[in-house]
C-alpha cells in the first residue's frame, strides 16, 4: 500500500512535495504507525515501487522516491 501511494502521488500529485510534513503525518498515521519499519520492509517497498513505476530508477525519479523513504519510512 505504501508503494502504491508513493507511485500514485508521483503521478497524480506532482505539485505536492513528498517531504511535506502533512503528507508524512498522513502516511504515518494511516500506514507506518501500525507496522515495524525494518530494512527488509523498506526493501520490499522499493521492489514494489520498481514493479509499479518503470521510471523508478531514473535519477530524478529515484531522488523523488528517496525523499519519500526518508520522510515516510523513518521512525
Amino acid at each position: 500500500q505504501i508503494a502504491e501511494a508513493a507511485y500514485r502521488m508521483r503521478i497524480l500529485f506532482r505539485d505536492i512535495d513528498p517531504k511535506d510534513p502533512s503528507v508524512a503525518a498522513a502516511v504515518k498515521s494511516t500506514f507506518t504507525n501500525h507496522i515495524e519499519l525494518t530494512p527488509e520492509f523498506a526493501s520490499l517497498v522499493w521492489r514494489k515501487i520498481n514493479d509499479l513505476d518503470k521510471e523508478a530508477l531514473e535519477p530524478g525519479t529515484q531522488n523523488y522516491y528517496q525523499d519519500i523513504f526518508s520522510s515516510w519510512l523513518n521512525n
